[in-house]
């Protein structure tokens, strides 16, 4: 998601434009004394103001750019006085700070008490938008005390999103691309059934979690099967129609698997054409895997079986 400021754009018609192409993204519009005011836009169209990931509970009446802090900014009680100033007009500053690099953002965070609680940063020269929240007060970013020693990684790639959320005994992996899952792995049964419990606050994060089939699989698909990741939670899965347009399933650490011919069946997976291992997968458990392709190619089927 792009993240800009206002002069980087264009306005025609009341539609913003960034490189001739309708803009779609975070626009900040600079105001006096260092306050920034961000939007979302879609299409070209403002739709509504800008929830900063790094939010939580502490209020931010007012957001500033950190950018040319050096001239504005008393450093006297901060320990890094490098690179977080802790301080606005002289007072310890409680919320959302941005900083820039030719109007492109490159880092968010959010100061409470004079410090920083959360912290941004994104690497706009490799494509590469590093989101790492490491937060150890969790519960005032879900705006609940239930899981207070949880960690989160979001990872923003070029070609798709990372995102981690581990409970300690509960723990969501999912990597996805254009809103359809490309690799699934999961630890417990809370965080995959009850997304109540995830951070919807990531707008990227919402847009997946809100649709009507929980789990869209993508044409390509990884599952790292476990405890969790068995073959009745594929079956649940698979009869929601989260596999309707999946060809390719690549299986990873199959340990729990018994049976492959549940994905001969075309009901659930109408358009799937290959199941896939890898070879070190075989290496480590040759005689359960091979035993799975025998049974698996006893049947006759469409589906075939590959090794990668």
């Amino acid at each position: 998601m792009h993240r800009l400021k206002s002069h980087l754009l264009t306005k025609e018609n009341n539609r913003w434009y960034y490189q001739n192409n309708l803009y779609t993204g975070v626009i900040f519009f600079d105001k006096e004394d260092c306050i920034v005011e961000p939007f979302y836009v879609v299409n070209g169209i403002i739709t509504e103001k800008y929830h900063p990931i790094c939010q939580g509970d502490l209020p931010s009446p007012i957001q500033i750019d950190l950018t040319t802090f050096d001239k504005r900014i008393l450093y006297s009680d901060c320990e890094d006085t490098d690179f977080i100033p802790q301080m606005y007009q002289n007072k310890k500053y409680s919320g959302i700070g941005y900083s820039f690099v030719n109007g492109i953002c490159n880092y968010e965070a959010l100061f409470g008490y004079g410090g920083t609680q959360r912290q941004i940063e994104w690497d706009n020269n490799r494509q590469i938008n590093l989101i790492d929240y490491a937060l150890m007060d969790v519960d005032t970013y879900l705006s609940t005390d239930r899981h207070p020693n949880s960690y989160i990684q979001f990872i923003n790639q070029f070609d798709g999103y990372y995102f981690c959320y581990d409970m300690g005994d509960e723990k969501l992996s999912v990597k996805f691309s254009n809103s359809y899952v490309t690799s699934l792995s999961a630890q417990g049964t809370k965080l995959l059934t009850d997304f109540s419990m995830l951070p919807l606050e990531i707008p990227e994060i919402t847009k997946l979690f809100s649709k009507k089939i929980r789990f869209p699989m993508s044409k390509e698909i990884i599952l790292w099967i476990s405890d969790l990741i068995n073959q009745k939670t594929i079956k649940s899965l698979a009869t929601q129609g989260s596999f309707e347009i999946t060809e390719i399933i690549t299986l990873q650490d199959v340990v729990n698997l018994d049976d492959l011919r549940l994905f001969q069946n075309n009901a659930l997976f109408p358009k799937l054409k290959k199941v896939c291992f890898s070879r070190y997968d075989i290496s480590e458990n040759p005689i359960k895997i091979n035993k799975l392709i025998n049974d698996f190619e006893q049947q006759e089927s469409i589906v075939k079986i590959c090794v990668d």
